[in-house]
């Protein structure tokens, strides 16, 4: 019984540090020397390697899931997602207590030679 509850517990924790850090970087956030003048905000905006993303609509079937991408030349990219996914109850409707944690890499190969492009 207790053990049973351990899991409970650990995987609110889970969760709730999951939503933190989703909470956290889903907002939109640039960072620039003290140098850059206004007008140059706009034209760097294509010269960004980086890229954290969220996949905000798996969270309702339990599935937590962040990518981060960098660009090491303009349009070849690497990618590691890291990835949540608790099966409740409730979902299933099944007595199940199921989770699973994955790490990928990936490769990207953007086709217009920035971040927002097709891939």
């Amino acid at each position: 019984m207790t053990n049973t509850n351990n899991n409970t517990t650990q995987n609110k924790i889970a969760k709730l540090v999951i939503f933190t850090i989703y909470v956290l970087l889903t907002s939109n956030l640039f960072a620039q020397g003290k140098d850059t003048s206004l007008t140059d905000l706009n034209s760097t905006r294509n010269n960004f390697n980086r890229s954290i993303n969220m996949c905000p609509g798996g969270i309702i079937f339990g599935i937590y899931s962040a990518n981060f991408e960098y660009l090491f030349t303009k349009s070849h990219g690497l990618v590691a997602r890291f990835d949540y996914e608790s099966v409740s109850e409730s979902f299933s409707g099944e007595k199940i207590d199921a989770n699973s944690y994955a790490i990928i890499l990936n490769y990207r190969y953007h086709f217009s030679g920035n971040l927002e492009s097709v891939f």
